[in-house]
């Protein structure tokens, strides 16, 4: 009573009444972004009206919201607003530096050569792509601080990047697309220092209109990394909402808050020469066209008895079933127990694609790569078609090798035998014995994967 009591006197004279479930939530992420403190079971303590009357207010700062004290419609919608995981109200024994506006968690690197790596990787951007942008955004940071970064393999990286969704282990779960969009560490020695999440649920993008920008997220996360808490500035990169993308990343520059607040941890720029920005990506992403999953839509059952397909891409594994796949990280957890619809993450697949029956990462350039179509099976000199997902062959199976897959007129021929008209020779002729097609040796491999390629039917 005393609680609901206080929540009515908080919620008076704002424009419309918000709901209880509103005011019960908006406690609940006062709480969870540190400007209240958690409830203590043990002595009962309660919030005064005058506590929450302030939270409510450094909250409304922080979002640059005219300060009430009131949880009105506004402050309740910003509530719901894209944003960075971690409080934006440091506990004081840990911050122990605090400045007018930018703030310093005061933990920080004892060295200034500091080393990264990218973890796992979104699916709606290329690993290079990824790549750039990280660094881009770590160059934003050393352009106008002692520091400098350099990539490498090792697992024991000084910044690691890595994109995960829901709970991961950390305290502080995903919960898709919208609401928190990542979070990094400060420094210090703990197995936590440094790492940086990124909600891997999120469509990520790069200098779009939709879409989260990953190098507008990446540069506010690594400055948590480097020891920056949140800051109220106005244009602050620090500060806790997205604010969506800040342009090419040639041409981004910290904002003076935010320089100041670096500089103060890691000194002004000592000037190293051939510093010079990563190429500017040229990748264009079609952002997802909706929600992955819409409540109440048929689709499939994950605890059936087949897939369509299954895959091992960049270190997750993905069970695809008609138009929809679910996709279980590198932890070994299901990312989430309702399927993603195929043409909502996959750019470039026909909007009508009932299926795929292949899907692997092309390792010589990381190309996700889908074929929909025949399958066949080899054994010895014969090989048999199912159609289209048939489960029997078809009535003239199996066929010869020699004969019917690489088109060698007769066995034991005394010349080179040509490929019949109107198939694609690629420059080559066929020597074959009964029962052993063969190419010669300059051909090799190649030229059979390209005819495998070539005659599965419906290869995107």
């Amino acid at each position: 009573m005393i609680v609901a009591w206080i929540l009515g006197l908080c919620v008076a004279g704002a424009g419309g009444n918000p709901n209880g479930r509103d005011i019960s939530a908006g406690m609940d992420w006062l709480t969870r972004y540190g400007y209240l403190p958690p409830p203590d079971p043990y002595s009962a303590q309660q919030q005064t009206l005058d506590g929450l009357r302030e939270a409510v207010k450094t909250m409304q700062k922080f979002a640059g919201l005219k300060e009430t004290g009131i949880l009105d419609k506004e402050t309740i919608a910003m509530m719901h607003k894209p944003r960075c995981s971690l409080p934006d109200i440091i506990p004081s024994g840990y911050q122990r530096h605090r400045r007018k506006r930018y703030a310093v968690s005061g933990s920080v690197w004892q060295k200034r050569d500091l080393s990264w790596r990218v973890e796992s990787f979104p699916i709606s951007l290329s690993q290079e792509i990824t790549k750039q942008l990280i660094e881009s955004a770590l160059l934003a940071w050393s352009r106008e601080s002692n520091l400098r970064f350099y990539r490498t393999t090792a697992e024991d990286a000084d910044l690691r990047v890595s994109f995960l969704g829901g709970p991961h282990g950390d305290g502080y779960p995903f919960d898709g697309p919208g609401g928190t969009l990542g979070h990094a560490f400060f420094p210090g020695i703990g197995a936590s220092a440094g790492a940086t999440h990124m909600d891997a649920d999120e469509s990520w993008t790069y200098n779009e209109a939709t879409g989260t920008d990953l190098f507008a997220v990446a540069v506010h996360e690594f400055g948590h990394s480097l020891g920056l808490t949140h800051s109220s500035a106005e244009n602050s990169i620090m500060k806790p909402y997205y604010q969506g993308t800040v342009g090419k990343h040639q041409n981004y520059r910290l904002p003076p808050d935010d320089v100041e607040g670096i500089q103060a941890l890691y000194g002004r720029k000592i000037v190293h020469p051939a510093e010079k920005a990563p190429p500017a990506p040229t990748q264009r992403f079609v952002p997802p066209r909706g929600p992955t999953y819409r409540p109440g839509l048929p689709h499939p059952d994950r605890c059936s008895a087949h897939f369509d397909a299954v895959s091992s891409i960049r270190g997750e594994v993905f069970f695809f079933k008609n138009r929809y796949f679910w996709r279980v990280q590198a932890t070994k957890q299901l990312v989430s127990l309702n399927p993603a619809h195929l043409g909502h993450f996959w750019r470039g697949l026909p909007p009508d694609l009932p299926r795929v029956d292949t899907v692997y990462e092309r390792g010589n350039d990381s190309k996700i790569v889908f074929i929909a179509g025949h399958t066949y099976f080899f054994k010895g000199a014969q090989y048999w078609m199912f159609r289209d997902g048939n489960v029997e062959a078809e009535p003239d199976s199996p066929h010869s090798i020699t004969l019917n897959w690489m088109y060698c007129a007769v066995a034991n021929p005394p010349e080179p035998t040509q490929l019949p008209e109107g198939r694609d020779q690629r420059g080559c002729t066929c020597h074959c014995e009964a029962g052993n097609g063969s190419a010669p040796p300059l051909v090799g491999l190649w030229l059979v994967v390209a005819l495998i390629v070539t005659l599965l039917l419906g290869t995107i």
